[in-house]
């Protein structure tokens, strides 16, 4: 997993990626809050790219699924 962290006192912005099994990331996006009903009934990850209802005062989140589902890329900003 790595964490990255950019900006200043006024913004902030996390970047969270990891890799992992492609059938064990898909269960965590099934039970994830703020994914949960985008991967309800798949049973495979494909490239995704997709806007997450931001949360805890966050401004903008997305996340992005490789193309062969074992990498995931999360950014998320306050300001």
């Amino acid at each position: 997993m790595n964490i990255e962290t950019k900006g200043s006192m006024f913004t902030r912005e996390f970047i969270v990626s990891f890799d992992a099994a492609p059938e064990k990331i898909l269960l965590w996006l099934q039970s994830s809050k703020g994914t949960q009903h985008a991967f309800r009934g798949k049973t495979t990850l494909a490239d995704t790219h997709m806007n997450l209802v931001p949360g805890g005062g966050a401004q903008f989140a997305e996340i992005t699924i490789s193309k062969g589902g074992t990498r995931v890329l999360i950014r998320a900003y306050w300001s």
